[in-house]
């Protein structure tokens, strides 16, 4: 049985989210040293976050499909400092090309997976070469590395999922429903965890995370809506109240459960853009080991626990975005990239810690992708080539780069898939 934080600490940890220490940076730069006074933008995510608790103020933030950039001459690779930075292969998708793409460092086009429905926001190379792409609205599909469907997952799932050790896919979902106990008569959506065999496609659970935050001492963060009065929505269909909007999960391995137990293998770590809330998950007592967020972040993305304990997590902010890594059981700040107005996505975003230690930065809504080192140096960027109607960039949800080997990997099953006349070299 899993060792559960005493309740006593659950009960503190309201207090202790709210006093996580605060440090600035200068416009792009990168800080490894906490300070002691708030940004001006910190303290105006504060006033954001304690505005966003009124009852009106749970809507969902529009997602757009791009952003008009007057500099339509910056496609594919602007920079590549190659002695700096973490070589390797970048994926992404695109829901307009209704494909995956792999990249080698500078732009070029090394593999391509075609998915037959609606376009994919997030995808994942297996090692086998089989890509498995969350389409859009729509559920998950598995195609091989010669883009053959192998199954597909019909749900509504959303935003990501994530890939297990053991071959489970953990993707979020929602249905709407009926909670008395928030609202007498109006639907709201309950956000789930589903979890899918990742070699069948098939369902092989559903874990709320609405209602483990109703049975817990975080239940106030949930805004007041008993008395908000039920409004057509615009096409007479009545309306869904998202008040969680959860957009990331991670699977804990365990490999840090020695320094606490709440990073015990098979642990959540969740983000709930609504609340600006990141938290800890015990599945199996549905207990919340660990909350924070609120007063310190504003309608975050893709949190990752790195092997060094830390969190990485992107901050979209109201008017500034940021990427924040920080100690979460001290709750203080180890080190941030900002570069004030210029960096900025209102939704999505996205960060991966590479391997010599430089960070990997989707800016999402402006469709640019950034590597910084540890100093704040960029040292690599791309910018999406593909333009939609008005003049907008393509949005990117977000870029992973893999090890060069995948490609060798490619190569080798499509040689053995495909063998040439016999005799051929």
């Amino acid at each position: 049985m899993k060792r559960l934080l005493p309740a006593a600490v659950l009960l503190l940890l309201p207090i202790a989210f709210f006093l996580g220490r605060e440090f600035a940076a200068k416009p792009g730069t990168a800080s490894p040293e906490p300070g002691q006074t708030p940004s001006p933008a910190r303290q105006e995510r504060r006033t954001l976050h304690s505005e966003a608790t009124n009852r009106r103020a749970i809507a969902a933030l529009a997602y757009v499909d791009g952003t008009v950039d007057p500099q339509k001459d910056r496609q594919g690779v602007i920079l590549n400092i190659a002695q700096k930075t973490s070589p390797g292969l970048n994926l992404y998708c695109s829901r307009d090309l209704k494909s995956a793409l792999l990249l080698d460092m500078e732009g070029k086009i090394v593999h391509r997976w075609r998915f037959a429905q609606r376009g994919v926001d997030h995808c994942e190379l297996l090692e086998d070469g089989s890509v498995i792409g969350l389409v859009q609205d729509r559920g998950l599909a598995k195609v091989d590395r010669d883009s053959h469907p192998l199954w597909n997952f019909d749900f509504e799932v959303h935003h990501s999922f994530f890939r297990a050790p053991d071959g489970r896919i953990w993707a979020l979902g929602r249905r709407p429903g009926r909670f008395p106990e928030l609202h007498p008569t109006q639907r709201i959506y309950e956000d789930l965890l589903v979890v899918v065999d990742g070699e069948s496609g098939k369902k092989l659970a559903e874990i709320s995370l609405l209602r483990p935050l109703l049975a817990s001492p975080f239940r106030f963060l949930i805004p007041a809506v008993s008395d908000l009065p039920p409004e057509a929505g615009e096409t007479g269909a009545e309306p869904v109240l998202d008040l969680l909007h959860a957009n990331e999960v991670q699977v804990l391995d365990g490999s840090l459960a020695s320094r606490s137990p709440i990073f015990a293998a098979g642990n959540l770590l969740v983000s709930l853009r609504n609340l600006s809330t990141l938290l800890i998950l015990d599945p199996t007592s549905s207990r919340i080991l660990w909350l924070w967020g609120p007063g310190n972040l504003a309608y975050q993305h893709h949190p990752t626990l790195l092997p060094n304990g830390h969190l990485l997590v992107f901050d979209n902010g109201t008017q500034e975005s940021e990427v924040l890594e920080l100690d979460p059981l001290a709750l203080r700040p180890l080190w941030r990239y900002r570069n004030g107005r210029e960096f900025f996505s209102a939704t999505r975003g996205s960060c991966q810690r590479l391997g010599n230690g430089n960070t990997l930065i989707t800016e999402s809504n402006r469709g640019y992708v950034t590597e910084v080192t540890p100093l704040g140096e960029k040292v690599w960027e791309w910018a999406n080539p593909l333009f939609l109607e008005g003049g907008k960039r393509a949005f990117v949800w977000r870029m992973s780069r893999y090890p060069a080997a995948r490609l060798e990997s490619l190569r080798a099953a499509s040689a053995r898939a495909n063998p040439g006349p016999a005799g051929s070299g």
